[in-house]
């Protein structure tokens, strides 16, 4: 799953809004809305994925290939394929 996939579906369960990660990153909701949605930029860049991350109550980690899942909860990103 893509990293802006994972954003989405993770805020949805949250039921947490744009405007809610945009006051936390100190920036507009329409630049919000354009970093997680706009299909012209594929990715978050690093520091901007770990901050909604963060705010959404998620850690970045880092770990050996084919371990994460086995941890509940956890999200693989892939930017090779997109969630269908």
């Amino acid at each position: 799953m893509r990293d802006k996939e994972i954003i989405k579906k993770i805020m949805k369960a949250k039921g947490v809004k744009n405007t809610e990660i945009s006051q936390a990153l100190n920036i507009t909701p329409q630049a919000c809305w354009n970093r997680i949605n706009r299909a012209d930029s594929k990715t978050l860049t690093t520091g901007t994925l770990v901050q909604i991350l963060n705010y959404l109550g998620y850690d970045l980690v880092i770990m050996p290939h084919k371990k994460a899942h086995k941890i509940s909860d956890a999200y693989i990103v892939d930017i090779d394929k997109p969630e269908k």
